[in-house]
């Protein structure tokens, strides 16, 4: 499960960052306004088909990038977590953005600017974090491996069941 949205990032990072980040070097580079309509799902009638095939491309990367941090997330929740979460767990956690931060490092490759390595370091560290049990998901306490589980039948003795016995 992706644990972000390229939407998302098209949100975070804008379009022109992600088209200059994600097309391949061998292909011509492309607009962010290409980038924004492909990432949406618009139409790109107005570009060349080359250029669409370079967009295409980089949504494709963008998308592996999401789907390559998402498993490396994935490997520090696993750890405390049940897996897949529930897309309510996500919607309420900081995982989108940190899964985002991770998938911009990752679609920088070797160009990386202070602050994108910054954004990755922080996600690392939080996840590092989170594996360690010294923070915790929103909505929820440890769910996975080593969690205790309670099941019991319905309470038989009450104060109402008992209230006749004093």
């Amino acid at each position: 499960m992706n644990l972000t949205t390229a939407e998302a990032l098209l949100i975070w990072f804008g379009a022109r960052e992600l088209a200059q980040v994600s097309v391949p070097e061998e292909l011509a580079p492309v607009s962010g306004e290409l980038m924004r309509r492909t990432i949406g799902g618009e139409s790109r009638d107005d570009f060349s088909p080359t250029e669409i095939a370079a967009a295409d491309a980089g949504l494709l990367a963008i998308e592996r990038a999401i789907a390559d941090a998402s498993r490396l997330m994935e490997s520090h929740l696993a750890l405390r977590h049940a897996l897949p979460l529930t897309a309510d767990q996500v919607a309420q956690s900081p995982l989108p953005r940190l899964c985002g931060a991770i998938a911009r490092r990752l679609l920088h490759r070797e160009r990386v600017p202070e602050e994108v390595q910054k954004g990755h370091a922080q996600a690392l560290e939080w996840l590092r974090e989170l594996a360690a049990g010294r923070i915790a998901l929103p909505g929820g306490g440890v769910t996975g491996v080593g969690a205790p589980a309670f099941d019991a039948p319905p309470r038989r003795f009450d104060d109402w069941t008992l209230r006749g016995f004093v």
